[in-house]
């Protein structure tokens, strides 16, 4: 139930696009906007365990930083640890999000745009190495 609400409320995101930058990779929204909704809530940074927006997820508020993901309050809807484990993105915040391949900011980074979504990671070679968020 709470799924077919988020789903209902969700706005719609634009489509990313990749830019590679300074050893990381920035994703901003395309020129025209998609017709996908997202099952992401308004000012929630969403990350979910599969591709295409399946499987468990977590969202985060906008601003929230997270040092690792290596920790038992780092779980998933369906409670698998998400350090490494994540697949797909939604940006639904008015900021510019920060992923990292690293604890503690560090590595290679993924850096995607205000109400941006990436749906499959692994198109990015960034699936199942997400360490930290600077949100």
């Amino acid at each position: 139930m709470r799924e077919r609400t988020v789903k209902k409320n969700a706005l719609k995101v634009l489509a990313a696009v990749a830019v590679v930058a300074a050893g990381g990779v920035a994703l901003s929204p395309a020129a025209s906007a998609s017709t996908a909704s997202s099952p992401c809530p308004h000012n929630q940074i969403c990350v979910f365990e599969n591709a295409g927006f399946h499987g468990g997820y977590k969202f985060y508020h906008r601003g929230t930083n997270v040092s690792t993901f290596n920790t038992l309050e780092q779980v998933f809807s369906n409670r698998v640890l998400t350090n490494d484990k994540i697949s797909s993105i939604v940006n639904n915040t008015n900021r510019w999000i920060t992923f990292y391949s690293e604890a503690g900011f560090k590595g290679r980074y993924l850096r995607v745009a205000p109400h941006a979504y990436v749906k499959d990671l692994d198109s990015y070679h960034f699936n199942d190495v997400i360490s930290s968020l600077d949100g």
